[in-house]
């Protein structure tokens, strides 16, 4: 049985995103099961919708039970705020839309 998509099936990784300073900091704040919740993130929204993900309180839920439950609500939450503070997923349409999305997602996205 094949699956659907209403996104793309890959996406490109720039060869520095693991030195950009938001995956530092999730790094450093969160080990390495910060980045692969980033990288799940991206996934999700590439795979799903093509260029954003809606963001609320019961999608956190439903995302940290999904990753395994190897990382607390509260964390996971924590890991998206401090995205979007450094610049990853644009802040201004998270407050206006409940969305997770960047200039970069959506880049990538109108490419494929």
């Amino acid at each position: 049985m094949a699956m659907t998509y209403g996104g793309i099936q890959y996406y490109p990784i720039s060869v520095i995103l693991f030195d950009e300073i938001y995956m530092g900091l999730i790094e450093a704040r969160y080990g390495m099961k910060g980045i692969a919740i980033a990288m799940k993130l991206l996934c999700k929204i590439y795979k799903e919708n093509g260029y954003y993900m809606v963001w609320n309180e019961e999608q956190c839920t439903l995302f940290t039970n999904k990753v395994g439950r190897e990382i607390a609500k509260e964390e996971m939450q924590g890991i998206v705020e401090t995205l979007m503070e450094k610049g990853f997923f644009d802040k201004e349409t998270y407050k206006e839309h409940g969305i997770l999305t960047s200039v970069e997602i959506q880049r990538v996205w109108l490419e494929a």
